[in-house]
């Protein structure tokens, strides 16, 4: 749905939708590039539809928790999947631990068949102010159908809180993330009214204003916190490398060694919990999607047969050869290893024979999968839907949609998604 032209009359409900949009104040950024990024109109589901969404979603969460649990401490299987040690350092401080909040994307198929799992983003996953947002103002004008992301609020507030001593009089939420970039800001306007309602005080910063406290403790500008929310991917903590040979490094590539060390000693002392945990670090690596394939000796069969339902096939770069991949371009999507929002995602079909074959020439070893592609579902106009599931803990706690004519990125339409009762 288009969004009212400055000058130009508009429809009267449209305009009541952006009045709501704006009035809440988490939401300013209706557009990007000069297009629309929201719409109003709601996706409706059958609740089966839902369902099976999230169980692909929490079917792959357990496969990768199985996989947390067999890499960590296991430097072997660490190398195998390409984490270097700055990244194992990291993790080490709470794998493996390493689902709070978590959003899979998936795809219904064209032709049916079990909805499938893209990847799950247990790192910083956004979204959540499309979610709510735009579920609240759809299901208010929609009253016979169900918000199911109605109790996403609670459910990540309480998660945070079971961070806290129970005997904690005013706990402390520390935010942080990368202050200088402002296209994650709606979402971290709401987690912080989120938790400002539920009574807990926030102070927000990046992790360049981190500093130590008074009795072993951490905080931003003098204020000691209890937990902090990150929100700053953890391979920006860790050695960085380009993925591509052809690239130097990128610019700040070192480990953030103090601000790494101030945390660590505040976890160890018993004064700090960190969420999204550490773990994730690992988690969020594509390669471990690969694991089911490349070691399917680290599973339990039933959780092997069920995750290959919803999981595409995905193999390491390097497990496949270079003329294979040429010959069956059409049949494969190239991944890095922390890639996100389209971005260093390659689809075989799309992608001119020369551009895949330089890609995965210069591909840097280790560092990228290739997974088996599919065909999604299409609507009438040609769109494909990306449902963004939203697991807390494990738990489906969420839906959102992002619709697009092409692979999904920052140009992708954000929709809300209703139930029917």
């Amino acid at each position: 749905m288009n969004a009212p032209a400055p000058g130009l009359a508009c429809d009267d409900r449209v305009a009541q939708r952006y009045a709501a949009l704006y009035a809440n104040g988490i939401i300013d950024d209706p557009w990007l590039d000069g297009s629309d990024r929201l719409c109003f109109e709601p996706e409706i589901l059958d609740r089966p539809h839902v369902g099976a969404l999230a169980e692909a979603a929490a079917t792959v969460a357990m496969m990768l928790d199985e996989a947390m649990r067999a890499i960590t401490g296991d430097a072997d299987l660490q190398r195998l999947v390409g984490i270097d040690d700055s990244l194992a350092a990291i993790a080490s401080l709470d794998a493996p631990r390493w689902l709070a909040l978590a959003r899979a994307d998936v795809f219904d198929v064209e032709g049916g068949g079990p909805p499938q799992v893209c990847e799950i983003n247990c790192d910083t996953p956004t979204g959540l102010a499309e979610c709510t947002e735009l579920a609240r103002i759809a299901a208010m004008a929609h009253p016979r159908v169900a918000d199911p992301s109605a109790q996403l609020r609670e459910r990540w507030v309480a998660m945070v809180r079971s961070c806290f001593d129970p005997e904690q009089a005013a706990p402390v939420v520390g935010i942080v993330d990368a202050t200088e970039i402002t296209e994650d800001l709606c979402h971290v306007r709401l987690m912080t009214r989120w938790l400002q309602e539920a009574g807990i005080a926030v102070v927000r910063g990046s992790p360049f204003n981190l500093h130590a406290c008074d009795r072993g403790r951490v905080g931003f500008f003098g204020t000691p916190c209890d937990v902090l929310v990150r929100h700053y991917k953890t391979d920006w903590w860790a050695r960085r490398a380009s993925v591509w040979t052809d690239e130097p490094p990128p610019p700040h590539d070192a480990m953030l060694h103090r601000e790494l060390e101030l945390i660590s000693a505040a976890m160890a002392a018993g004064t700090l919990a960190v969420v999204n945990p550490w773990g994730s670090a690992i988690a969020q690596n594509k390669r471990m999607l690969a694991l089911p394939w490349e070691r399917p000796q680290l599973f339990r069969a039933d959780t092997a047969n069920a995750v290959r339902r919803f999981l595409p096939q995905t193999r390491f770069l390097e497990s496949l050869a270079i003329p294979q991949l040429i010959a069956e371009r059409a049949d494969w999507v190239l991944k890095s290893d922390y890639g996100c929002e389209g971005d260093e995602v390659l689809v075989g079909s799309v992608t001119e024979p020369q551009a895949w074959a330089e890609a995965l020439r210069l591909a840097a070893p280790g560092r990228w999968i290739v997974q088996r592609a599919f065909t999604p579902r299409r609507d009438a106009f040609g769109t494909v839907a990306n449902r963004g599931v939203f697991l807390i803990g494990g738990l489906p706690s969420g839906i959102y949609t992002r619709r697009s004519s092409g692979p999904t990125d920052t140009r992708a339409c954000s929709c809300p998604t209703l139930v029917r009762r």
